[in-house]
Order: structure tokens, then sequence, then C-alpha cells
């Protein structure tokens, strides 16, 4: 199915829906947030109502993106029901009263008492009509909703929107992608397809999810695609600035390429051990180290991993783990 055909089957699942709820996975990277923040906004201005999920507390260093307050990790209130074997013509009437601070409801039988075994009660009910799974390879991912909501995720519709290749497709709509680095991309292109104006607070959002996906565009899916659409967002008014000084810590002043040579750190100030003592000896180690690094990189290559990554990009893999 092509890029139009899914954004077309989106737009009418939620043109006729009336409440969509939008959910990530736990332990949320930031492309899973800035995913899910981007389609609360994309909802936004198509004046729809929409409740947006994280199962657990969004990282602090994503709390500068539009909307991360409203990031709730409860799915809402649910309808208790309460079943009478019978049928309703042995029910008189249903009443209730309060004593101090707690509610009796009063069912009335018509001709003989209730017993026990004819009653039982259960929960149902999402207020939402629509749901929305994103960055999410299975239900699973989705913690202890994936159990608590079992029966809504199988009967409400459901669109997966991802770029995992080991996506279960679990939705009615699988917009999955491999070739994308990052949720956040899909995300924009749905944006794109609907004609969605993308201001500065989007395109600052869904450029987060890109940095956050790509592993800071080092990832071995970073591709062509990636590049244009940071470039696109970047000239939309996406604040690289700021995600880089939350994401990668804060950029320290004075640091220019131009003006850090080969043995000076950040803002020109000498690192310790930076410079080299050219003693024969010395050189030898050196090449003898240089020598492993490449044999490293090779086996690095052959193995497809991926570059070094940073503490917070580990703990974005262990979170991806997590969710499979």
């Amino acid at each position: 199915m092509q890029v139009q055909s899914y954004a077309k089957e989106i737009k009418d699942l939620i043109s006729e829906s009336s409440q969509i709820l939008i959910i990530t996975h736990k332990n949320p990277t930031p492309d899973g947030i800035a995913s899910l923040l981007a389609f609360g906004q994309i909802l936004e201005k198509l004046e729809k109502e929409h409740v947006m999920i994280s199962p657990d507390p969004i990282p602090q260093e994503l709390n500068f993106l539009k909307g991360s307050n409203r990031i709730t990790q409860q799915m809402g209130p649910r309808k208790l029901i309460i079943g009478i074997k019978g049928g309703k013509e042995i029910i008189e009437k249903v009443s209730y009263f309060t004593q101090d601070d707690k509610f009796n409801l009063v069912i009335t039988p018509r001709n003989k008492s209730l017993a026990l075994d004819q009653i039982d009660y259960s929960f149902t009910g999402l207020s939402s009509d629509l749901l929305v799974a994103l960055d999410t390879i299975k239900p699973e991912g989705l913690s202890s909703f994936s159990e608590e909501f079992s029966k809504e995720l199988k009967e409400l519709p459901l669109i997966n929107i991802d770029r995992h290749s080991q996506n279960g497709q679990f939705g009615k709509i699988n917009w999955v992608d491999n070739s994308c680095s990052s949720t956040a991309e899909i995300v924009l292109a749905l944006a794109q397809k609907l004609e969605i104006e993308i201001d500065p607070d989007l395109a600052t959002t869904l450029l987060t999810g890109i940095y956050g996906g790509s592993r800071d565009f080092r990832s071995l899916t970073t591709n062509a695609g990636s590049f244009k659409s940071a470039a696109m967002l970047m000239e939309k008014g996406a604040d690289l600035g700021k995600i880089l000084k939350n994401l990668s810590g804060q950029i320290q002043e004075g640091q220019k390429d131009s003006e850090s040579g080969p043995d000076e750190g950040v803002g020109g100030q000498e690192e310790p051990g930076s410079k080299i003592d050219q003693s024969s000896e010395e050189r030898g180690e050196i090449g003898a180290s240089a020598q492993n690094e490449v044999v490293e990189e090779n086996m690095d290559e052959e193995n497809l991993s991926e570059p070094p990554i940073t503490a917070w990009e580990l703990e974005e893999d262990n979170s991806e783990e997590s969710k499979i």
C-alpha cells in the first residue's frame, strides 16, 4: 500500500472519530515521545479531541517539547458493569443513595431475592473510539495496558505507525516503514499528505524525533531522506539549538570546529593527555593501536553494528528490546 493510501485511510478514521487515544511504548524514547506529541499537534490542527498516553513518565530532557505536560500515564476511567442473570423482568427498580463518602447502588428485585451466583461485574469501555500506537513493535510494548485493555485493542480501530522491521502488524492500518530512521519521519509524511501546516513547534517536535531515532544521524538506517526531512523542518523553524541543548547536553560556549586544532579540546582548551611525544617506541604503540582500531572497525562493518552510542542512546536500545 502506498503512502497516499495510508494517509487517506487514516484521514477517514480520524474524521469518523470523536475521541482519539494516542499511545507509545513503555520506557519511552525521544522518537516515541516526539511522534506521540507530533501526532497530537496534528489532531489539534484538525480540531479533534484526543488523549496522549505514555505507560511510563517521559524523560525529563523532553519536557521542552510543546504539549509534554499533557501526556498522562492513565487511559481514563472505565465503566463498571453489574450483570444480573434472569433478564430485566426480575428487576423492579434501580436506585442509589449516599452515606458519608460511600455510594450505594440499590437493585430491588420484582418477586424474590437475588442470589449471589446471579450477580457478576466487569469493567469495560474507553471514552475513545480510535486508537493510535506509535513507535511500538507489539501490543506487549504498551506495558500493562495491553492486558487491561486487551478487549479494546482488539475491537476498536487501531492505527499502527512504526519504523521497526520486527513490527507485529497489529493494527487495522499498519503504516510500517523500516527504511526510515525514525517513526517521526512517518508522522511527518502523514502531516504533509494531510496538508497540515508545519509551524515551528511541530517542526521542532518532529526534528527531535528524527534526531533521537537516528541516534544523532549516526545509525545505519540514517539515509538521504532523514537529512532531507531535517533540512525541511529547519526551514520551517525547528529549533535545533534547543534540541541539542536538551538531548546532547549544554553546548559549551565557544565550541567551533575551526577553533579547535588537533591537540585542542572544546573552546581551544587543551585536553589532558592529548599531546603525543613522538618517540619511536610510542609511535610504534600508537601504530599498533591504530591497526587494532582498523580491525575492530572492519569487524563492526561486517557485523553491521552501529557507531558507538551515548548513555541516553544505550537507554533507547534497551527500551526497544523491552518493546519486543
